[in-house]
């Protein structure tokens, strides 16, 4: 019987027959181990950094914005083609007659002459001539009617009767995941219906009469579209500057932290700071130029009423028609942001008590519409860098980067909630900021008085935000809808990433791993044979003089094992130095990427590109000893098997 020592030792001796053969085994498998090693480091390191820096980016908050999911027909948004049901047709005439039965009613309180044909009606010819069986042309509803917020008004009021994903039900929800706070934004009351972005100062009537969105994505054309979202201050804190001597001295702009793409597009060459650079450390200098010149910016917006907008209308139309004689003739603002003045006014007493009589009856029925001019200064105190559509791979690395740390948010402008409340009150203009304007479309505030409104819901850990993203919500980048009461996205950080780079690369894995395993397990193999067939002698003997086949089982498998432990050895050391190349070419490039990503250049530290993931890494020895047992049990098996007395005398 020979001992577990003496089959270490002759296993060892083994070691030294067929070294050609062995080391090139050696060296093949080791390569193909090594780079996955390297993989295994590399995508560890970029694990471990990004959870740095997005626990630093974050303060903590792993922040899921919430919206609850409301019919399109009970928020306003039905299809003009649409026709309606016959009950819907009487149901809707009822309301029209309602409506205008209240008015004729005020309008006779205040002595006013009421004409029932001046109101919009809610039914109209389909703009899309659809006719029915017999030839008639098909009524739609015609959204441009008072009648028509009455019927949505009564559409939320029944639907929130049944409605299960109020706050209360979210933060029901929510808590039982660990959520810790929450936080609501809200848009301003600004659009590109009733505000006009000023570039230089000037003022665009035509874009008044008629005005159109200049573009749709947030973080291009929310200023020039006047999007703005007032949100709480420490949700966008690491965009927002030190305060410098243009902010201290003006006190009364609007502070707002807008977006690195627009930034360039609308003061890059008026600033000098031009468009963004390719390279990383180019990029570095480039926005700490743009972060000097643009902190305490400013820049003007003009705020137009629906009133003051038809007034601009009608002094458009009187300037046209030269030859009507109007009781009172407007004439159009001469310098920007101004409003429309009178320049004759023909009318008798008797008709400017009946013109006094109208407006307050306007007001006392709801149908008032205000004549309001008002120049809207806001500040630069910030810039955020958004994150680009992902379509970067593991091996592009900025790419990720900049998805990962870049911002991801519902809007393009942010108006922090605790800078605004220190402006003076005169300077919040919170009667255009936060005020429900007619041109802003169908009122939503019996949905948020009833509690069914969206929130920025914050949780300590990305595990406990990823739970209640899939258990309670539909998330929005899936296709179609789930049957939750919720949506919801990720907002601040794409910390959803680092999930992302763990399953792509073992992803990876899974094609590149069966690869090597069967190529390391056919050298393997081969080599070891070869070694057990020129032993075959000598195993001959050893079983002449006694020796048992598991004696001789035990010096091979201690052989393979072995081989298995010098490949885990050479493959470290391969896996160490690529890590250390790709860490040496790549890691500063990388860092300066995610500083830009992240928008804060110093106190920050390294991206590193290098770390060490325990499990997938211990997997990966498992695996290398299993090649090598596996590998060696073929011949082996075939070899204890054999006639001994046939091979010494074959020998």
């Amino acid at each position: 019987m020979i001992g577990v020592q003496d089959s270490f030792t002759l296993a060892c001796t083994k070691l030294g027959t067929k070294k050609p053969l062995l080391i090139t085994t050696i060296i093949v498998a080791s390569l193909l181990f090594g780079v996955i090693i390297t993989g295994i480091i590399v995508a560890a390191g970029v694990s471990r950094s990004a959870n740095q820096y997005l626990k630093s980016a974050l303060d903590g908050k792993y922040l899921v914005a919430v919206n609850p999911v409301i019919p399109s027909d009970v928020l306003g948004f039905t299809s003009t083609a649409e026709v309606p049901s016959k009950e819907l047709k009487q149901h809707l005439t009822d309301l029209q007659a309602q409506y205008i039965a209240n008015q004729e009613k005020i309008a006779k309180q205040y002595s006013v002459e009421f004409d029932s044909k001046s109101i919009d009606p809610i039914l109209k010819p389909s703009p899309f001539g659809m006719k029915d069986t017999l030839g008639n042309v098909q009524e739609v509803i015609n959204r441009n009617s008072p009648v028509y917020q009455l019927y949505i008004d009564e559409l939320q009021e029944n639907w929130v009767k049944t409605a299960n994903n109020t706050l209360t039900n979210l933060k029901s929800r929510a808590n039982a995941k660990g959520a810790t706070a929450y936080y609501q934004n809200q848009y301003a009351s600004l659009d590109y219906m009733n505000t006009l972005y000023m570039p230089n100062g000037k003022d665009d009537l035509s874009k008044v009469v008629q005005p159109n969105p200049t573009g749709y994505d947030p973080y291009t054309y929310s200023v020039q579209n006047s999007s703005y979202v007032f949100t709480d201050q420490s949700l966008v804190k690491r965009y927002i500057w030190s305060v410098n001597e243009k902010r201290r001295e003006n006190k009364t702009a609007i502070p707002v932290v807008i977006s690195k793409q627009e930034a360039v597009k609308l003061f890059g060459n008026q600033l000098g700071f031009g468009k963004e650079p390719m390279d990383a450390a180019s990029k570095i200098k480039w926005m700490e130029t743009l972060q000097q010149k643009l902190n305490g910016f400013t820049y003007q917006a003009c705020y137009r009423s629906a009133g003051e907008v038809k007034l601009i209308q009608e002094a458009m139309r009187q300037n046209q028609a030269v030859d009507e004689k109007d009781l009172i003739s407007y004439g159009l603002p001469t310098s920007p942001c101004t409003p429309v003045t009178i320049r004759q006014d023909s009318r008798t007493a008797a008709q400017k008590r009946s013109d006094s009589n109208i407006l307050t009856y306007q007001k006392a029925s709801g149908t008032y519409q205000s004549e309001i001019t008002q120049l809207l200064t806001f500040q630069v105190v910030g810039v955020m860098s958004p994150a680009t559509s992902l379509t970067g791979t593991l091996t592009d690395l900025p790419t990720l980067v900049d998805n990962l740390l870049g911002a991801q948010y519902q809007g393009g402008a942010f108006i922090p909630n605790q800078l605004y409340e220190q402006l003076p009150i005169t300077a919040q203009h919170r009667g255009v900021l936060q005020s429900q304007d007619s041109l802003s479309g169908a009122d939503t505030t019996r949905l948020t008085n009833a509690g069914v409104a969206g929130a920025i819901i914050s949780f300590p850990t990305a595990t406990m935000a990823k739970k209640f993203i899939d258990k309670d919500t539909c998330y929005t980048q899936d296709q179609g809808g789930c049957g939750k009461p919720w949506t919801s996205q990720i907002e601040g950080a794409n910390y959803l990433l680092t999930e992302d780079i763990g399953r792509k690369a073992f992803d990876i894995a899974k094609l590149a791993l069966p690869i090597a395993l069967l190529i390391a397990a056919i050298i393997m193999s081969f080599a070891m044979a070869r070694v057990i067939i020129d032993s075959r002698h000598e195993t001959a003997v050893f079983r002449a003089l006694g020796a048992k086949r598991v004696d001789i089982m035990r010096i091979y498998i201690t052989y393979s094992i072995l081989v298995a432990c010098i490949v885990m050895l050479s493959s470290l050391a391969i896996g160490a130095v690529g890590s250390a190349l790709i860490e040496t070419l790549y890691g500063a490039e990388i860092t300066n990427y995610a500083k830009v990503a992240y928008g804060v250049f110093n106190n920050l530290g390294s991206f590193n590109l290098i770390g060490f993931d325990v499990v997938h890494m211990g997997m990966l020895m498992a695996v290398i000893l299993a090649v090598g047992l596996i590998a060696i049990l073929p011949p082996l098996i075939r070899n204890i098997r054999r006639n001994p007395i046939q091979d010494m005398r074959n020998e």
